[in-house]
């Protein structure tokens, strides 16, 4: 019935279709895999693009909270600058009134001393006095106005400085 070459040619086709299924299946499942692949892939690449979105998000919240921050410590800080330009002006005006009435009264004494002097026999001219007996010598009380201003500037913006630091480290650590 069959012959030798007709079991051989059965057998090699046999051989030749498992070898074909065989290959078939090994290629569904390189493509399942890569099909798999791809996916994971494309799900990785989701959450990744999620993650980068929420933290643009932030990043834009943050950047929103730093700038209303930085906002509200320039308003606090030109606020305190005006408040120390106001107290310092008066501080001037009262410096200035003082320093008047210091050369009223050096040239109320120098009249005082040359009436005196006109009057009695004595040459000298004293230098003027003040409520105490003491002599003050003519410009040191000009002098002693000049730094008692400077100090005083110096301290408002010490005072002022320490503020604006205080309320930065307060603004910043919430």
């Amino acid at each position: 019935m069959f012959g030798l070459t007709d079991k051989i040619i059965g057998a090699l086709a046999l051989v030749l279709a498992l070898a074909l299924a065989w290959q078939t299946y090994r290629l569904h499942g390189a493509e399942m895999s890569a099909l798999r692949a791809s996916n994971d892939l494309a799900n990785g690449q989701a959450a990744w693009a999620d993650e980068r979105a929420i933290a643009a998000e932030k990043l834009v919240q943050a950047t929103a909270k730093n700038r209303e921050t930085e906002q509200q410590l320039t308003a606090q800080s030109e606020k305190a600058d005006h408040e120390k330009q106001t107290i310092l002006a008066s501080s001037s005006a009262a410096l200035d009134s003082l320093s008047r009435k210091l050369r009223i009264a050096n040239a109320n004494a120098a009249t005082a001393a040359l009436v005196s002097s006109t009057t009695s026999d004595s040459s000298a001219i004293e230098a003027p006095r003040l409520r105490d007996g003491l002599a003050l010598p003519a410009g040191v009380g000009d002098d002693l106005i000049g730094l008692t201003w400077r100090a005083e500037t110096i301290r408002l913006q010490l005072a002022s400085c320490e503020a604006s630091y205080e309320r930065a480290r307060d603004a910043l650590s919430r």
